[in-house]
């Protein structure tokens, strides 16, 4: 397709509105998103493990420059069932890390982004809401969402299959 931006006769922005190419020595300032990725999925899944298990909400982003930032917002259709006063949590690793504050793969060890407790013997269910700054350094690197119960109750992502969705921006530092 013939381009509708050219400089020097090399099409910058295509009729598609993409960019390729560079434009000098231009560069964003600090705090500009340069990139974004999105992944959504409504598959019901469950689990009454006391560890971490990873969920199929997962992607993945390329960071060039090595001090720009990696933004995290994942929307999880979360829910709980079974027992009085049981947890279902949910956090965010990247590759094998939980990103969590203590980073632990036991949920008991309360190193989650968020959560969902039953005060009865009834079910419960929400939508968890996490977010996270990660400065994970330059090459590529997988997000995933996992869940875990912290009694062997049920935990249930995407629960009646909800919509989940995971969202990562890479920033500029």
């Amino acid at each position: 397709m013939t381009g509708i931006f050219k400089i020097n006769n090399n099409e910058v922005f295509g009729s598609d509105g993409t960019f390729s190419g560079t434009i000098g020595n231009a560069s964003f300032p600090s705090g500009h998103i340069v990139q974004m990725q999105h992944f959504s999925i409504n598959a019901e899944t469950s689990t009454n493990s006391t560890t971490f298990v990873a969920t199929a909400l997962t992607d993945q982003i390329t960071i060039t420059d090595a001090s720009n930032k990696v933004i995290i917002i994942a929307n999880v259709a979360g829910a709980l069932k079974t027992g009085a006063n049981y947890i279902s949590a949910y956090t965010i690793y990247r590759g094998t890390t939980n990103l969590a504050s203590g980073g632990s793969d036991t949920v008991s060890a309360y190193d989650w982004m968020g959560f969902l407790k039953s005060g009865d013997s009834n079910e419960a269910g929400t939508n968890i809401n996490m977010c996270f700054v990660d400065s994970p350094g330059a090459g590529t690197h997988t997000y995933t969402v996992y869940y875990g119960s912290n009694d062997g109750s049920n935990a249930y992502f995407c629960v009646w299959n909800q919509t989940s969705q995971i969202i990562l921006m890479e920033v500029t530092a």
